[in-house]
């Protein structure tokens, strides 16, 4: 680490060198010549020179140092202690106990307990009661009922109608016709044997057939599409109000009396007696004896080896690294600046 000693310096020698000037010029020799040197002026320009300066800087250097510590190691080291250890061991015991054994016994004794007997009576109580009368009245009632009246209306409606039309046609047909010829027809030989007969002469019917145009008719179907007027009855409804007798039944409350029996039932308490079986229970003490077992330790004694741990000191070495001051000089170029001072003398 370096310290920037240089610019203080210079900044320091500078100032000195002013004063001085201003001291020789205005101090000590200012008395001497009060009445021949004029006053003092202010310096108005400065002479700057480079000056080599001996400057010193403190410079770190890095140190590698042994240092020693303290370090305590375990060492361990066997050793014999004696040992106690408690063995258990199962041993047993008399013990007499009591036991309450249930003894059961049937005796019988009488029991009072109380009935209630019931008693019926029978007595009569006025009841009253209403009963509806029905009372039928006539009434004139306005009734009005909806009447479907017939009308008659005339409508022109479209009938279709098949009609047969005569058509003629010319259709050629073939007539089977023929005309009577005269031939001479040769006589039939009864066998080689036979005298020759006479030739005959007989007419012969040729038949023949001959086309011919014949006008012929036909009828064709045709639909045909007539108005018929045609008479139609359309029911119109029409409201009538008509005044119709009714029979009205009107309910008349009236009040009765009336005597009804009643029966009423009423409980009498009523004392009996009867003998009960009871079973009675009774503990009778007895003496028994059983074998408790119960642990019990025991000490016994033995030797074991351990491990015992001791620490040990020693001084370990180990190296650290320091930072040592160290002032080194060295010469620096520094640029004074020294003030001209002007005196009248």
């Amino acid at each position: 680490m370096r310290i920037p000693w240089i610019g203080v310096a210079a900044f320091m020698s500078v100032a000195m060198f002013a004063a001085g000037m201003v001291e020789a010029c205005c101090g000590v020799g200012r008395i001497r010549c009060r009445r021949v040197c004029a006053p003092c002026v202010q310096p108005c320009q400065y002479e700057c020179q480079t000056v080599m300066k001996t400057i010193c800087e403190v410079v770190y250097e890095q140190q590698q140092v042994t240092c020693y510590r303290t370090v305590c190691e375990p060492v361990y080291e066997q050793k014999v202690v004696e040992r106690v250890r408690y063995v258990p061991e199962t041993k047993y015991r008399t013990v007499e106990y009591t036991v309450h054994r249930p003894v059961y016994e049937t005796q019988t004794r009488t029991e009072a307990y109380t009935v209630c007997q019931p008693v019926y009576e029978t007595s009569e109580r006025e009841e009253r009661y209403t009963v509806c009368k029905p009372v039928w009245e006539t009434q004139t009632r306005q009734v009005c009922r909806t009447v479907c009246k017939p009308v008659v209306e005339t409508q022109m409606r479209e009938v279709c109608r098949v009609e047969c039309v005569p058509e003629t046609y010319t259709k050629t047909i073939r007539v089977c016709s023929g005309r009577w010829e005269t031939r001479q027809v040769a006589p039939s030989t009864c066998g080689p044997c036979a005298p020759a007969a006479a030739a005959q002469v007989c007419r012969v019917w040729v038949p023949e057939i001959i086309e011919k145009q014949v006008e012929c008719t036909r009828y064709v179907r045709r639909t045909v599409v007539e108005k018929v007027p045609v008479q139609v009855c359309r029911m119109v409804a029409e409201q009538v109000v008509e005044n119709v007798e009714v029979k009205v039944c009107r309910m008349v409350a009236e009040q009765h009396v009336r005597k009804v029996p009643v029966t009423t039932c009423r409980l009498v308490p009523v004392q009996k007696e009867r003998q009960v079986c009871v079973t009675v229970c009774k503990l009778v003490a007895e003496k028994r004896t059983c074998q408790v077992a119960y642990t019990e330790c025991r000490a016994e004694r033995y030797q074991e080896t351990i491990n015992v741990c001791r620490y040990v000191s020693k001084q370990v070495p180990y190296t650290v690294t320091r930072c040592v001051p160290k002032t080194v000089t060295r010469e620096v170029p520094v640029q004074v600046c020294t003030p001209v001072v002007r005196c009248g003398c």
